[in-house]
């Protein structure tokens, strides 16, 4: 992302994802707010002292002139400037002083150990500052939320030019409805909040629940769109009973007999047993990852025998496959389904995303009869926004690059609208908007193993790019400033890209057209471990998993599996957390040739002891 964040109005090359307002509150503002939540249980503005300085202002305008109504020659133009001047004080008044209001990238986080994060340039934050923050999530969301948090840390970027500030919710944004954040609850519009009180001055602590402030906002189609991470999920509301210490008082208390504990039924205890095998298992296979040696026979070694009389394989390979977290409705219906007709079908933001890959293939078949030069560059794009839709490892991320491939449609469909004669400024603008992705993707995939002066240089080249993109925007407009502005909110919306914790072939010569490359396993029968660069992950998260196998080591066929996750550790020193996924779902194919794909790894370790990392599977 760009560094350029000092104006309202983000440029071509700069970022303008997400409009993030905050400042810090000094100790006694924050007293103040404290007090006013705890008398009326609604979050108020930190602007203490307001209506004193109402008073005041309007004492102190000038209203020397008294004309009496009832006068049929009083200059009502007089009343009406003076009317105008105390309007006028009473807004430089009322109005919020100057706060501190950047275009910057802010990143709302999902289950993880904090809930938001921004980066800002030179600051005196520390950590335990107190801010409140004032922020739109999404651009066809029109509602500010308004919530405090506290900064958890502060992490510098690779260049050191930027700070990235993690903030945890101290109170909940609520704008009927709506947010993201950790235990998150829903209010119905004018539903009243019980005041709850506070803990030695702190603000009411999470899951608390805190009044939102909808903010009405003019929207234009005119207005550029900018694309910023997708809302987060809402947990359900969470009722709360407040009982007054006058009451607790007078509720007699009453002694109730010891009841003898309940026995537990044995289909419960079958239950636990289950899940407890699975969790042991899972952990063999996340422990087995970073240990096994593929050219040593004995560590690949059959499972013992269970009580179905299946034997149970383990094996380290090299497979493609691809796998994301989503939500527990989505598993719910994909596994109901499942569990119905024994055939998974696409969730609803695949099937999507296909609609859109099909719109964008007509496009791009009539930019080939035209003979359009713009077509070989919009297949490009085409190509590296579906990869990273299926690469993505959250729903997050997949609405996120969604959103992105509509934008992408957006700017197809305009060009291949025009006749043709003027789409020289647009094919500039579109070949230097694939040098800055491709710049992206490698600040992102291989920052962290350049040197500094390579990264220096590869920043330089981004901003290069941006000054260059603030040109040929420039000369579009003055060709077809419709296609212009749909140009720049495609390019605005590729500085919100964060490829950091995409786990990437280290083999650069696969390239990024394919969503599935080999990636290092433990596999068995059951499930799959694997490490990953992605945070945030827990047990119990439901997962989505394509796996590519071969039985005979020629052919490969891929399946889709659902299952999930019942082991995380780490992360580790290289950044990297151990992961083991339990595959609940999955046809009778898949666990035929998944069970067949793992004896036959395992025949050929032993007749030939070949070394498994450096040969993976044939490019499909």
């Amino acid at each position: 992302m760009s560094d350029d964040s000092s104006s309202g109005k983000a440029p071509v090359g700069g970022t303008g994802v997400v409009h993030l307002w905050w400042r810090v509150l000094p100790s006694a503002v924050m007293e103040a707010v404290v007090h006013r939540y705890e008398q009326s249980g609604v979050l108020p503005e930190t602007r203490s002292g307001l209506d004193g300085e109402i008073a005041r202002a309007l004492g102190d305008a000038d209203d020397r002139h008294h004309f009496p109504v009832s006068e049929a020659d009083s200059p009502r133009w007089e009343l009406f400037r003076s009317l105008e001047r105390k309007f006028g004080h009473l807004l430089g008044v009322a109005h919020p002083k100057p706060v501190r209001l950047e275009a910057t990238r802010a990143q709302l986080v999902e289950g993880g150990e904090i809930d938001l994060y921004f980066w800002v340039g030179r600051t005196g934050l520390k950590r335990g500052d107190r801010l409140e923050l004032r922020y739109c999530p999404v651009p066809d969301y029109p509602v500010q939320l308004h919530c405090y948090a506290r900064v958890k840390t502060l992490r510098r970027s690779p260049d050191g030019q930027r700070i990235r500030v993690d903030c945890i919710f101290e109170t909940l944004p609520e704008p009927r409805g709506g947010g993201a954040g950790r235990g998150l609850t829903r209010l119905e519009p004018g539903k009243s909040v019980a005041p709850v009180p506070s803990r030695g001055g702190d603000l009411p602590v999470r899951g608390e629940v805190s009044g939102g402030e909808p903010l009405a906002v003019r929207v234009s189609t005119a207005e550029r769109v900018v694309v910023a991470p997708p809302k987060a999920a809402v947990a359900p509301p969470v009722e709360r009973i407040v009982v007054a210490p006058s009451m607790a008082a007078k509720v007699p208390t009453v002694d109730l007999p010891v009841l003898p504990p309940k026995e537990v039924p044995d289909t419960l205890k079958a239950r636990e047993a289950k899940w407890e095998k699975i969790l042991a298992q899972g952990k063999q296979l996340a422990e087995a990852v970073p240990k096994a040696d593929p050219a040593k026979a004995d560590l690949v070694r059959p499972m013992p025998m269970e009580d179905s009389g299946r034997q149970d394989y383990r094996v380290n390979d090299l497979v493609p496959m691809g796998w994301k977290v989503i939500s527990e409705v989505e598993f719910a219906q994909v596994t109901g389904q499942f569990e119905a007709t024994r055939v998974f079908s696409l969730r609803p933001r695949v099937a999507e995303q296909e609609e859109v890959r099909a719109a964008l293939a007509e496009f791009e078949e009539r930019l080939k009869r035209r003979r359009s030069r713009a077509r070989r560059l919009v297949s490009w794009f085409s190509e590296q926004l579906m990869t990273f839709f299926f690469r993505s490892n959250s729903g997050n991320e997949e609405e996120f690059f969604h959103a992105l491939t509509l934008l992408l449609a957006a700017v197809v469909a305009e060009l291949a609208g025009q006749l043709g004669e003027n789409q020289g400024e647009a094919i500039q603008f579109l070949s230097m908007l694939k040098d800055k992705l491709d710049l992206i993707r490698r600040r992102d995939v291989q920052g962290s193993r350049m040197i500094r002066e390579e990264l220096e240089k590869l920043q330089e080249s981004l901003r290069e790019v941006g000054r260059g993109l603030d040109k040929a925007y420039e000369a579009l407009l003055q060709v077809s400033p419709t296609l212009a502005e749909k140009m720049l909110n495609f390019s605005s919306a590729l500085d919100a890209i964060d490829l950091t914790h995409y786990d990437f072939p280290k083999d650069e010569s696969l390239g990024l057209v394919d969503a599935m490359f080999p990636f290092p396993v433990n596999l068995s029968a059951t499930g799959v471990a694997f490490r990953t660069r992605r945070e945030g992950l827990k047990r119990g998260d439901p997962v989505e998993v394509r796996l590519s196998l071969s039985v005979d080591g020629k052919s490969w066929e891929t399946f889709l599996c659902y299952g999930r996750i019942v082991f995380v550790q780490g992360p580790e020193r290289d950044r990297r957390t151990r992961v083991a996924c339990h595959l609940s779902h999955k046809s009778v194919r898949a666990g035929d040739v998944l069970s067949m794909h793992i004896a036959r790894k395992q025949r050929e370790m032993l007749a030939e002891g070949k070394d498994m990392g450096g040969k993976g599977p044939p490019d499909r």
